[in-house]
């Protein structure tokens, strides 16, 4: 699995920041602990006169990759009502491990590491100092789990040092998006507009994402696109997809071409750097076998072609059903459709079919599934591409479904490509499910309640009017 570089932010107290930036650029997350003290020399009163020092949550940290060496650079920074911020760098193209860092200027170099102090107002221009690193780990794509430093820092040389020690502790690292491509079947097939690249596979995913599933083919005239499919939910369950090139003339009988597919998807626990995008994670699975071409003229025996004399046998027959259509919602409240039928063919074929959904502004939502189709009738369920504007209509929206199969064992009128069995249904989809309406029995219910209430406020207010007559008459 190839990715690009990567940072996390992490700290609760800790944070971990992003690439190849300074540290006020870096993003926090709070970690498990963190403690800053320093000591300040009389003689230095610009930072003050008394001991600093700082505890979990007012503390984050945070880390910084520059070039393949990794983390170059630590950074600390207390928040939450006061401003302190610390940075802890190697030489330029060297990794922070644990060791002893002498001659460190406010800015690492190629030849000097890097130390800076400063806080509620106060810095310096020409700063020096050294620091040992006692302990860092790293986890997954140099996250940084741990790190405690001891530090002597001046503003300028030959000044007394503020001396000061760093202790923090972040989670452990967050699990990496890692991707998984399943190769099933690749062949080329010959349709009545021209031969094409037909991939099937499963990709799978550790965190829940959309991925992107692209291919291409190397042809004995070189490279060619298949093409590229989302897959919008890719999860831990392997997810199935398939890619369809555009017919193309360049594909000879019986090349055996070679695949390479190729998987990406966005890490969104990981980011390439500060404010960029999440770090892009990308699996590739090369040479795989495709089957060749075989047109029926070219597998069939010398004497039984068409034209020849040789009979034809029955073309398949091909029957598709509708049962039902749902408009839903993922998990995150964005709308597609669900539409479920059979299938049938009066031969064992291998078949196609599409559902194409309408939306508001005349968009078809498309969706699609093979299907291994014989004389008994084959289920088959379709669930077409997310879009927002699915979830608009108040009523049910028109849809299409078009079955269709090719008969190898026939051909059409040209004797150059294989018969096509085809059936097309217009269907209505229902829209997202609403509150449910209150049912007969419970409005009944409702209106005997109100009944009840109503006789009971009245005979309250005649038995209210009947003792005041009793209480008056006996005044009297």
């Amino acid at each position: 699995m190839k990715a690009g570089r990567a940072c996390i932010v992490l700290a609760a107290t800790i944070g971990f920041a992003s690439l190849g930036a300074p540290a006020s650029e870096a993003a926090w997350t709070p970690a498990v602990s963190a403690k800053l003290t320093m000591t300040i020399p009389e003689a230095a009163p610009i930072w003050g006169s008394e001991p600093i020092a700082y505890r979990a949550p007012a503390i984050e940290f945070g880390a910084t990759e520059s070039g393949p060496a990794g983390v170059t650079t630590v950074s600390v920074r207390v928040h939450r009502g006061h401003a302190w911020s610390l940075r802890f760098s190697a030489p330029e193209g060297e990794r922070l491990e644990v060791g002893e860092y002498t001659h460190a200027l406010g800015l690492n170099d190629a030849l000097h590491p890097g130390l800076d102090v400063s806080g509620e107002g106060r810095g310096c221009d020409n700063s020096t100092g050294s620091f040992t690193v006692h302990e860092v780990e790293y986890g997954q794509r140099d996250y940084v789990e741990r790190f405690r430093a001891t530090f002597a820092f001046s503003c300028q040389p030959g000044e007394p040092n503020l001396h000061g020690e760093v202790d923090l502790a972040a989670r452990p690292a967050p699990k990496a998006l890692a991707i998984e491509i399943g190769y099933r079947s690749g062949r080329i097939v010959e349709r009545v507009d021209g031969a094409r690249v037909e991939l099937r596979g499963t990709v799978t995913c550790t965190q829940p994402v959309g991925a992107l599933v692209r291919a291409e083919v190397v042809l004995e005239s070189g490279p060619r696109s298949v093409g590229e499919v989302e897959v919008a939910r890719c999860s831990g369950k392997p997810q199935p997809w398939k890619i369809t090139s555009d017919p193309s003339e360049s594909f000879v009988d019986g090349e055996a071409p070679l695949a390479t597919i190729i998987a990406q998807a966005t890490d969104q626990t990981y980011k390439e750097g500060p404010g960029e995008s999440p770090i892009l994670v990308e699996e590739v699975l090369r040479e795989v076998e495709v089957e060749p071409l075989q047109r029926p003229d070219s597998a069939r025996p010398p004497g039984t072609g068409v034209g020849e004399g040789a009979p034809q046998s029955s073309s398949v027959t091909i029957e598709v059903a509708y049962e039902s259509g749902q408009i839903v919602q993922n998990v995150a409240g964005t709308p597609y459709a669900e539409l479920r039928g059979t299938l049938r063919c009066s031969r064992p074929v291998r078949a196609d079919v599409q559902a194409f959904v309408r939306t508001w502004t005349g968009y078809e939502s498309p969706g699609g599934i093979e299907v291994d189709c014989a004389a008994t009738r084959k289920p088959w369920l379709i669930e077409t591409g997310l879009s927002s504007d699915l979830g608009v209509a108040e009523g049910p929206s028109p849809g299409r479904i078009e079955a269709r199969a090719f008969d190898a064992s026939t051909t059409d009128a040209t004797g150059a490509h294989p018969t096509l069995a085809e059936q097309t249904l217009e269907v209505e989809v229902e829209p997202i499910p609403g509150p449910e309406a209150p049912s007969a029995w419970s409005v009944e219910l409702f209106v005997l309640l109100a009944a009840a209430f109503v006789a009971l406020a009245g005979w309250s207010l005649l038995i209210g009017r009947w003792a005041r007559a009793r209480r008056q008459a006996r005044s009297t």
